[in-house]
């Protein structure tokens, strides 16, 4: 098959831009609002978009472009990219739920240390495909992330509310409208993406990730006037 009659060459594509988009548009955004509390727990989100975009453009290339898909380096890089993108998203969902609530911030520390004992399970369990472990790291951080994430946008939904009164009306939609979005493409993403792993229906699973991806990065960006709000 030619490279460009193959769907996932698109596929991949587009779903990692979209990451790599949400990543670049959300870590400007961040220089520019250091100030407003609320940012520090998108830097997470930042560096998940990162990771992830770069994750499968590794894929695309491997996958798509090399017809390569058992390369050794490739595929290190490709889930090593994979494991620590869905650590930052997992960060990011705890750091949100906790950015208001300074006696629950201990809270925080979880997910490393949950990410410690991941890494120890697999060098004393001599796991020595990297595949297997990039399939527990999304079934353990990629779908807790996700969940998470969703929960903590509507959770951010709540509490903007009441402050995006300071807004006009067309403004406090967009905003509204973005973070609920948001969740819902976190939700689909957290099934998508954290616990289907083969085709549905005959059509590839990174199709509908990538349909999730770029909801997501598209209502994050849209929703970015947030930090705009002091919190």
């Amino acid at each position: 098959m030619d490279v460009y009659d193959n769907s996932l060459f698109y596929i991949f594509f587009i779903y990692g831009l979209s990451f790599l988009v949400m990543f670049a548009v959300t870590f400007s955004k961040i220089k520019k609002a250091a100030h407003i509390s609320l940012v520090d727990s998108f830097w997470m989100l930042a560096f998940f978009g990162l990771a992830h975009g770069l994750c499968e453009w590794t894929d695309w290339i491997r996958l798509t472009i090399l017809l390569a898909p058992d390369d050794p380096l490739l595929l290190y890089v490709s889930q090593i990219l994979l494991m620590a993108s869905f650590y930052f998203l997992f960060q990011f969902a705890i750091n949100l739920l906790t950015f208001r609530a300074e006696d629950k911030r201990w809270v925080r520390v979880v997910p490393p240390v949950m990410y410690v004992a991941f890494l120890v399970m697999l060098i004393f369990t001599n796991s020595d495909s990297i595949g297997r472990a990039g399939l527990i790291c999304r079934y353990l951080f990629g779908f807790s992330g996700a969940f998470l994430s969703f929960v903590a946008f509507l959770y951010l939904k709540d509490v903007m509310r009441p402050l995006a009164e300071n807004l006009d009306e067309a403004r406090t939609k967009k905003l509204m409208t973005g973070l609920s979005i948001a969740s819902a493409g976190f939700a689909a993403y957290a099934v998508f993406g954290g616990l289907i792993v083969r085709p549905i229906a005959g059509i590839p699973v990174q199709f509908f990730r990538t349909v999730c991806a770029v909801t997501i990065s598209f209502s994050v960006i849209s929703i970015l006037e947030i930090f705009e709000i002091e919190v």
